[in-house]
C-alpha cells in the first residue's frame, strides 16, 4: 500500500474536478491534526487556476495531489506535472490506475501514483522539516477567508512583496520563531471557531513582536483600547492605501 509523507509547515495543493475528492482529503487531513502543523490546503478544480497559482507562489515546500483526467480540460493531471515542473512533488491520482499508458508514462516520468480509491485509506503522516536559513517576509497575514489570502497573494506579486498567509493563529505560532520580530504582522478581528484576533495579536506582542495591525472591516471606533496595535485598518493590502 502506498504511503503519504508530508511535511510540516507545507502546502497541499489539490486538482480535482470532483468535490467529494477534495471531501476526502479535508477529512483525512483534519485527522492528522494539518492545521497544528503548519500546513495549509490549497483546492482547485482547473488546470487555469492551478497554473495561476502557481505563477504566484514558490514550488519549495508544496506536495501537489493531481487528478490524470479533468472533464473539460484541455491537459491532464500528467501534463500539468510536467509543464509546471513540479514532477519531485506531485503524486497522481487517479481512477486510471490500470491504464498502461499512464503508468508507463509515470514511470518515465518519475511520478507516484496513488489509486484514486485509496484515498481514503491510504496511510498518511507528518515529518518534521529540518531546520532551515528562512528568506523574511515584507508582511504576515493571519486570517481565515481564503479569498482575502487570494487578494493579497496576488497584489503582493503586482508589487514585488513577499507575504506569508495563515488561516489560524495556530499555524502562525507553529512558524513564529523563525521570524525576525520586526516583521509586520497583520491579523483578522474575526477567526475561525469564534477566536478574537485582538487577543490574538497580544499573545502575539507578548512574544516580542513589535508590528502589529488589526485588519478588519469593523470602524476603529468599535474597539476599546488596543496598546499593543500600532494600527487598526480595513482588510486591502497595506500598499494599497499608500
Amino acid at each position: 500500500m502506498p504511503k503519504l509523507e508530508i511535511q510540516s509547515s507545507s502546502i497541499i495543493v489539490i486538482l480535482d474536478d470532483d468535490v467529494s475528492i477534495h471531501q476526502i482529503w479535508d477529512r483525512r487531513l483534519k485527522q492528522i491534526q494539518y492545521a497544528l502543523h503548519g500546513i495549509m490546503i490549497q483546492h482547485f478544480s482547473t488546470e487555469a487556476e492551478l497554473q495561476i497559482w502557481c505563477t504566484q507562489e514558490k514550488k519549495a515546500f508544496c506536495l501537489y495531489l493531481l487528478d490524470y483526467e479533468l472533464i473539460g480540460q484541455k491537459k491532464s493531471g500528467l501534463d500539468l506535472i510536467e509543464k509546471l515542473n513540479i514532477i519531485q512533488q506531485s503524486i497522481l491520482v487517479t481512477s486510471r490506475y490500470e491504464d498502461h499508458a499512464i503508468l508507463e508514462r509515470c514511470q518515465k516520468l518519475g511520478v507516484k501514483l496513488i489509486p484514486k480509491p485509496m484515498a481514503g485509506f491510504v496511510p498518511m503522516s507528518i515529518a518534521e522539516k529540518k531546520e532551515v536559513l528562512h528568506e523574511q517576509p515584507d508582511l504576515i497575514l493571519i486570517d481565515d477567508d481564503t479569498d482575502i489570502h487570494f487578494a493579497w497573494r496576488l497584489s503582493a506579486c503586482e508589487v514585488e512583496k513577499k507575504v506569508k498567509l495563515y488561516e489560524t493563529a495556530e499555524s502562525f505560532f507553529a512558524e513564529a520563531h523563525i521570524y525576525e520580530k520586526h516583521v509586520p504582522v497583520y491579523v483578522d478581528s474575526n477567526l475561525k471557531n469564534g477566536v478574537k484576533g485582538e487577543l490574538v495579536s497580544k499573545t502575539i506582542h507578548d512574544q516580542g513582536f513589535a508590528n502589529l495591525y488589526l485588519a478588519t472591516g469593523y470602524d476603529p471606533s468599535t474597539f476599546g483600547d488596543l496598546p499593543w496595535i500600532k494600527k487598526i485598518v480595513g482588510k486591502a493590502p497595506p500598499w494599497k492605501n499608500n
